[in-house]
């Protein structure tokens, strides 16, 4: 019987394929284009050393907290993968409610956190961990959007209270790369970048906008059943090497020490054609006008969708939240005010629409697309053109 059982398990044992579709995930779909991202198991366990060489704070008996959707790769691969590779325990709660987030501080005692903007917001605003001590925390992060200025140091005044000297994070990276690329706007160990200019393809010099390439031993393998996408996304430069093409903007510069950093510009799949008053095409950025929006007083949080317009191609409509909805005029009055002191007149909002809130994907990031639908859809109130 012994023998039997033998034959048996050897039988059945799996023989081991390098470089196979080992997992397949879907991103969110944020920009209305939902793809599955098929990754190898040699992918997976390079983020191990990836996020091992940069990052160092991480001890045998420390906890992971993480409250993500568990079947994205960053929730599966930086959240659960790597910390228990480094020697860490995990603590997961997908169900996870911000506004008790109290419960899980007194019942963990988490080290670490991989979080949401949102989530953060809310921690901040708990009147049941006035007396908490944090002083175990050594560092949270967060994916998906991230986090504004005022924030930042609500949360920050809101650490130090309680006796943790740890700073937010922010993570950036993408279902392709499985997960992080860059932890506070700087390069994982092992990652490559470039900055290259949309039209040339050539590097832009420091401080300027481009589109970011990534170099990366965690890059995925394709888009599972697209081809055509998969060959437009990764591009195999005169040595061999594989960089992917993220559609994200961004720019170096140099932090208060000196050291070369990144920034996020925004998403050029989202920057749509538009004309000025002389009928020249210009580029009409979403995320640019979210920016001025944002500097507001009294603007909580923002989101712009771009609408067809016969006279001008495109143009683009901004739905605002508010601190105190007591001024709504005073507010939309002003944003237009203020955008039409900042941007350039065809980028100029032709509506600001206020909502309760902005509606999320799991990730974090504002739905954009059920914003369109609802514009769309006259689910929202328009102003009269």
């Amino acid at each position: 019987m012994l023998n039997v059982g033998r034959e048996a398990q050897m039988d059945i044992r799996p023989k081991y394929t390098p470089n196979k579709i080992a997992m397949v995930a879907y991103t969110s779909g944020s920009t209305g284009e939902p793809k599955a991202v098929a990754a190898t198991n040699e992918a997976a366990v390079s983020m191990k050393y990836l996020m091992g060489l940069s990052v160092d704070n991480f001890a045998p008996k420390d906890i992971m907290f993480s409250t993500l959707p568990l079947w994205i790769y960053y929730e599966l691969i930086n959240s659960i993968f790597d910390p228990l590779a480094l020697g860490a325990a995990v603590a997961l709660d997908p169900l996870f409610d911000a506004k008790k987030v109290e419960k899980r501080f007194s019942q963990y005692h988490f080290n670490h956190w991989n979080s949401i903007t949102p989530d953060i917001i809310e921690m901040t605003k708990n009147k049941k961990m006035k007396d908490f001590d944090l002083s175990f925390l050594k560092s949270i992060s967060i994916g998906g959007a991230s986090i504004d200025p005022e924030h930042r140091e609500k949360a920050r005044t809101f650490l130090r209270e309680r006796n943790s000297d740890v700073e937010i994070w922010d993570g950036y990276g993408t279902s392709e790369t499985l997960g992080c690329i860059f932890l506070d706007n700087k390069p994982l160990e092992g990652n490559i970048y470039k900055i290259v200019n949309i039209e040339t393809k050539e590097i832009v010099p420091e401080g300027k906008v481009g589109e970011l390439y990534v170099l990366t031993p965690s890059l995925m393998k394709c888009y599972y059943g697209n081809e055509k996408l998969t060959n437009s996304t990764l591009e195999i430069d005169k040595d061999g090497y594989v960089w992917f093409k993220t559609g994200d903007l961004f720019h170096e510069y140099r932090d208060k020490d000196n050291k070369l950093k990144v920034k996020y510009d925004g998403r050029i799949r989202r920057m749509e054609i538009s004309k000025d008053p002389n009928g020249v095409p210009c580029k009409l950025i979403p995320d640019e006008i979210n920016r001025v929006v944002k500097e507001v007083d009294g603007v909580q949080e923002c989101e712009t969708i771009i609408i067809d317009d016969k006279k001008y191609l495109t143009r683009a409509v901004t739905f605002i939240t508010l601190e105190n909805e007591e001024n709504i005029k005073d507010i939309k009055s002003t944003t237009i005010k203020h955008c039409q002191e900042s941007l350039p007149i065809y980028m100029v909002p032709v509506d600001i629409i206020v909502v309760k809130n902005i509606p999320k994907l799991t990730s974090g990031k504002n739905n954009i697309v059920l914003l369109e639908d609802n514009y769309k859809n006259n689910k929202v109130k328009k102003r009269v053109r």
